[in-house]
């Protein structure tokens, strides 16, 4: 008997040794094939120059396809088009359905793609490309295409496990603004900005890599100059420590302007969340969420960038679509959420909740005429500056083309006869 536990502990031993063995070969070759997180400069308001080969290395996660016009898409690109993901392809399409051009693809199976946003001049997306081939090497990355141009640009690429990237772009630039972060309520990897035009990538937070306070939400000044966050003493939650920051992008200089009330813990806790740049970049709006006693409540404050707190006024709120929320509950007596609000049409879409069940809506921006959009619930959705949007129905995963203005719904499996797994509206 204890000849054969000998055996099979051995046996075991063995197994672990050689999983180990696997487990670093494979990483090897990960760190080899595929470039590792770039790490950001010294001063993270300067271009980080060294790394920009290591942000756009030549890669075959996305490759872009031939034209078949040669060197001008089929496609004008001064007339509306829906870009589209099928099996692993990127597709531009008519709004008829007639005519569509394969613009780019993953060549490996194991790789799913996702369109994210577009630029304001409409001329580029950026897409989410993610590596599914085993657990250990599993990759993001995000790009960028040119659809007039059809170049592809590789912006960054990470570790993917329990991360994401979002990424928007900075007021009416070509300028893209990413970030990269886990599950919600983790913290802010870093923040990033690569400029489209200029080809450089400028780090401009990274408080976990540089030993700081984690970082749980941002916002940019309209002129660049300041970025505000909301951190936290090495949390994984935001907690009471959870502070209101203001760094300086020029000089790299950080201030505190603001933090909770520090409840004992024993009794309640406090944490400053959502935080917005008003009045031009002059203040910050920023609430602070109270859990106490077994109820919880927010409020809403106004810091200048000296640190001057106010209490935050209904002319604050309102010019900032704070209290939509609130409005649209308190009249619809329903829980709801807001998903977009379109100015340029005037209107809020938003998601009702009734226990499993989801709805989109849509109201006016003053929050009259709140209707159904007769649309179940959304897993993902792509807004634009237009009255038309993409979304993909939660219950059959189909992705769909709604019109504002017509009322329309556009099956686009159907429009385009292929199964579609992301889309966006470009006018």
């Amino acid at each position: 008997m204890r000849k054969v536990l000998k055996v099979v502990l051995i046996a075991i031993v063995v197994l672990i040794l050689a999983m180990a063995g696997t487990y670093l070969v494979l990483k090897t070759k990960t760190s080899k094939n595929n470039p590792s997180e770039v790490t950001p400069s010294e001063n993270p308001s300067q271009p980080d120059e060294d790394n920009a080969s290591q942000v756009n290395p030549v890669s075959d996660y996305l490759k872009i396809e031939e034209l078949p016009n040669g060197s001008t898409p089929v496609l004008p690109t001064d007339e509306p088009k829906v870009i589209f993901v099928s099996d692993r392809a990127i597709y531009a399409g008519s709004i008829d359905g007639k005519v569509t051009e394969k613009v780019a693809s993953a060549p490996d199976k194991s790789y799913s793609v996702r369109i994210s946003t577009e630029s304001k001049d409409k001329s580029w997306i950026i897409v989410d490309v993610e590596d599914n081939q085993d657990l250990v090497a599993d990759r993001r990355m995000l790009y960028a295409i040119n659809i007039e141009t059809y170049e592809l640009i590789k912006i960054a690429e990470v570790d993917k496990f329990e991360t994401s990237f979002h990424a928007y772009f900075f007021n009416n630039t070509n300028r893209l603004v990413y970030f990269v972060k886990g599950i919600p309520e983790s913290p802010i990897f870093y923040v990033a900005v690569y400029d489209l035009g200029a080809k450089t990538n400028t780090y401009l937070l990274k408080p976990a890599d540089e030993k700081k306070d984690w970082a749980f939400g941002f916002d940019l000044s309209s002129d660049g100059k300041y970025l505000a966050y909301v951190g936290g003493r090495n949390a994984p939650a935001p907690d009471n420590d959870a502070s209101l920051w203001l760094k300086n992008l020029e000089t790299g200089e950080e201030k505190l302007l603001a933090k909770g009330s520090e409840l004992n813990p024993n009794l309640g806790y406090d944490y400053l969340s959502s935080l917005k740049f008003i009045n031009g970049g002059k203040e910050i709006l920023y609430s602070e969420n109270i859990w106490k006693d077994g109820s919880n409540s927010t409020k809403y404050f106004v810091t200048d960038l000296k640190g001057n707190v106010r209490p935050a006024t209904d002319k604050d709120l309102e010019a900032e679509n704070s209290t939509l929320v609130d409005k649209l509950k308190s009249i619809l007596k329903k829980d709801l959420y807001i998903n977009a609000v379109l100015k340029n049409c005037n209107k809020i879409i938003f998601t009702v909740s009734n226990g499993l069940k989801e709805e989109l809506w849509e109201a006016d921006l003053d929050c009259s005429n709140a209707r159904s959009l007769n649309f179940g619930g959304s897993n993902f959705m792509n807004f634009t500056d237009s009255c038309k949007f993409t979304c993909q129905a939660s219950d059959i995963f189909k992705w769909y083309l709604l019109d504002l203005e017509t009322q329309k719904q556009i099956d686009l499996d159907e429009l385009y006869k292929m199964d579609i797994k992301s889309a966006i509206y470009v006018e």
